[in-house]
């Protein structure tokens, strides 16, 4: 993950990467208006996107919001703690999905 930003000219590539991000599609959501359960999947060692911010983002949440940092994950979570993460939001699914009273059906196979 790490290799192509080490290479000559890395730094500037991401540097240029980072800049040119688009953010809009998510500084204007009306995080109030969330109302699912939602679970932050966080790298716990990001330092790009510290934890706390996560927590910021929970908070804002109108739904009920559990935040999981993985640590030994940084920013991209999905590759650093690959296993981790699927089992986490696996449960997660599983959990809203189950087949409990008041549970819906999964849109997905876990």
């Amino acid at each position: 993950m790490k290799a192509p930003w080490k290479r000559e000219g890395g730094r500037t590539a991401l540097a240029r990467a980072a800049v040119a991000t688009n953010t809009n599609d998510t500084t204007c959501i009306d995080y109030g208006a969330v109302t699912a359960d939602t679970l932050c999947l966080w790298g716990g060692d990001d330092v790009l996107q510290p934890v706390a911010n996560a927590h910021r983002l929970a908070d804002a949440i109108a739904g009920d919001c559990a935040v999981e940092p993985l640590s030994g994950a940084y920013h991209w979570v999905t590759h650093d703690r690959t296993e981790a993460y699927r089992e986490a939001l696996s449960g997660f699914l599983a959990n809203q999905f189950g087949r409990g009273p008041g549970r819906r059906e999964s849109p997905v196979t876990i």
